[in-house]
């Protein structure tokens, strides 16, 4: 499963709260997730922290 995050987020994310939205897209999901960054341009440190705790809990994440 690929979850475009520009869509899904916006191409600019700045808070820990968005990666909240895709904890909660893909709670429940055993599958292969990749989540693809094409056409984000910026993170913050605080979702990149959120992310890495993200990966760290669902091990079925890749990232493109």
């Amino acid at each position: 499963m690929d979850i475009k995050i520009a869509i899904l987020i916006s191409k600019d994310i700045r808070s820990r709260a968005n990666a909240e939205i895709i904890k909660s897209v893909i709670d429940g999901i055993d599958e292969n997730i990749t989540l693809d960054f094409t056409g984000v341009t910026f993170i913050s440190r605080s979702f990149a922290d959120e992310l890495y705790n993200l990966q760290s809990d669902h091990k079925n994440i890749s990232l493109d």
